[in-house]
C-alpha cells in the first residue's frame, strides 16, 4: 500500500555551521527520524509512504527554501525500495539530501529552518 504523507521540517537551529573547500566535495545529508500516526493517534505498523519534505525560513514563511520528495518523481517503491520513506512500528528514518542535494550555503546564510 502507497500512502502520502506530508512533512514539514522547520525550527532547526544552525548556528555556527561554517563551510570551507573541504565541505564543499561532501555531500550535506541531515538525518531525520519520527513518528507516523494514524487518525485514531495510533502508530502505523507498517507502510511504505510517499513524503515531501520542506525547509522554510521561518514557521509562518509561505514559500520552502527547499523541497525533496521521496520517491523522486518518476520513481516507483516496487522498483527502487531504497527511494522510498519506509515506516516500522510507526518509526521512520531518512537523510535529507538524498534525492535533492541540500546546498551548504543555505544552512549558513540561515539562523534558522
Amino acid at each position: 500500500m502507497h500512502s502520502k504523507l506530508l512533512v514539514v521540517a522547520t525550527g532547526f537551529a544552525l548556528a555556527g555551521v561554517g563551510v570551507d573547500a573541504a565541505d564543499a566535495a561532501v555531500p550535506l545529508k541531515i538525518p531525520v527520524q519520527g513518528v507516523v500516526r494514524d487518525n485514531a493517534g495510533q502508530p502505523v505498523a507498517e507502510d511504505v509512504f510517499s513524503v515531501r519534505f520542506a525547509l522554510y525560513e521561518s514557521a509562518d514563511a509561505l514559500l520552502p527554501l527547499w523541497v525533496e520528495t521521496w520517491p523522486p518523481e518518476g520513481i516507483d517503491c516496487a522498483l527502487l525500495p531504497s527511494a522510498c520513506v519506509h515506516v516500522a512500528g510507526g518509526l521512520f528514518r531518512v537523510d535529507l539530501g538524498t534525492h535533492e542535494p541540500l546546498d551548504s550555503s543555505l544552512l549558513a546564510a540561515a539562523d534558522a529552518l
